[in-house]
């Protein structure tokens, strides 16, 4: 992969983990308050679709973690499978999340959808680009020798 590519993948990649963090242990950590008040500002998107149950905010937050995890190890250490599987991670968390939003516009206001779907979107978006430019990468450089991140394992 190009080095403007990479560069680029750990980028979003160290965006989306802070997002991560920052959403995810407030909602392990005070599931009520973060139902209450998420995202802040005033704001409060979760109580327009009640009723609140800790059980699954606590799961949601939990699949946030474990993402925001990879995202972050990927954008500190750079491989490049590993950037590969943090940027699917993203676009599969946050691919549902969208498409359930789509049936709650009505929900809210239009500054609210916005903000909404322009977070939701940079975290499906910016890793399918991503992706779409690793491929491009390795396909310009054609064909590689056997690659440092494979183990081959002989046949016994």
């Amino acid at each position: 992969m190009e080095e403007s590519t990479r560069r680029w993948a750990r980028s979003v990649l160290a965006i989306i983990g802070l997002v991560g963090a920052e959403v995810s242990a407030w909602a392990l950590i005070a599931p009520k308050h973060f139902y209450e008040h998420f995202p802040g500002g005033g704001r409060q998107w979760l109580t327009a679709l009640p009723p609140y149950n800790e059980h699954l905010l606590r799961d949601y937050a939990a699949g946030v973690f474990a993402v925001t995890v990879l995202a972050l190890w990927a954008a500190v250490v750079g491989d490049r499978r590993l950037i590969q599987a943090a940027l699917v991670a993203s676009a599969a968390l946050a691919a549902p999340h969208i498409a359930y939003h789509l049936t709650t516009i009505d929900s809210y206001g239009v500054a609210d959808n916005v903000a909404s779907f322009a977070t939701l979107g940079f975290s499906f978006v910016a890793p399918v680009v991503l992706l779409a430019f690793m491929a491009r990468d390795r396909r310009a450089r054609g064909p590689s020798p056997v690659s440092r991140d494979r183990v081959e394992v002989a046949a016994p």
